[in-house]
């Protein structure tokens, strides 16, 4: 799979030619590690039309972070991207685990939230509520929505084969995720041996779904846009971002009349 940067920044043809040629000392680093990309605009017109980066709403300074569950760039400046990010994120795993012939997914851990700090936001122009309810009302919306992404039962499901496997870990960068990385060798190794290339009993999968997000959303926090001599509002520096840890309870096989029970008239 093709490695794409982190971060792309939308510049001149003038600094994306003098970034690329290392003139600037304070984006070395970052270029080295493959965390950082500079684009002209004729590359993002480009990019934009392959459907990998989304409208482009300045000729400079813009800033895109990659979605490493589609392989697609989204504008930090982007309202939804903790949202978008977490939702892909979803999507992802449930797709993984039922290629790799899970019978049951569903959510199991509630959310929490990194920053201590609350957000008081005014609500409809009323008077703003009080602080920490904006954020229990985030989380509990935000929860409900992810358990409907990933909740899944179907007995019959089977695994694919380990070629479609291989090809969605790779296309998502799960391949990369130590559980679900665990879960495929174990596949493998049943294949190996000359037994069903299937998993059995049940696995707990810790997940946090804002980690990419937030590990980008530092190395560009970090930049020194200095050199760029734009006037870039890195909103990314004030981002009220939030962690949700969840815990994902997966069945490969004898799932127990209770867990079905939870499934019945959904």
């Amino acid at each position: 799979m093709e490695h794409k940067e982190k971060i792309l920044i939308l510049a001149d043809d003038d600094f994306v030619y003098g970034a690329n040629e290392n003139y600037y000392n304070e984006y070395n680093e970052q270029l080295t590690l493959g965390n950082l990309g500079f684009i002209n605009l004729c590359e993002a017109k480009q990019l934009k039309e392959e459907g990998i980066i989304p409208s482009i709403s300045k000729a400079n300074g813009e800033i895109f972070i990659l979605n490493p569950y589609s392989q697609e760039y989204i504008s930090e400046s982007s309202p939804q991207i903790e949202e978008t990010f977490i939702h892909e994120k979803a999507i992802a795993y449930q797709r993984a685990l039922l290629l790799m012939g899970a019978q049951c997914v569903f959510l199991e851990e509630a959310v929490k939230d990194i920053d201590s700090n609350n957000v008081n936001v005014d609500v409809g122009g009323g008077i703003p509520r009080k602080k920490g309810q904006v954020e229990v009302d985030y989380n509990k919306e935000l929860s409900i929505d992810l358990n409907t992404k990933i909740r899944h039962y179907d007995a019959n499901n089977k695994p694919s084969s380990l070629d479609d496997i291989q090809k969605y870990l790779l296309k998502t960068s799960l391949i990369h995720d130590s559980t679900i990385k665990d879960c495929y060798e174990q596949l493998k190794l049943a294949a190996k041996n000359g037994g069903e290339a299937r998993l059995t009993g049940i696995q707990h999968i810790d997940v946090d779904f804002t980690s990419e997000l937030i590990s980008s959303v530092d190395i560009a926090a970090k930049l020194d846009f200095g050199p760029l001599n734009i006037n870039t509002d890195v909103s990314v520096k004030h981002r009220h971002l939030h962690s949700f840890h969840k815990m994902i309870r997966v069945y490969f096989d004898n799932v127990p009349e209770n867990v079905k029970k939870l499934f019945e008239n959904v």
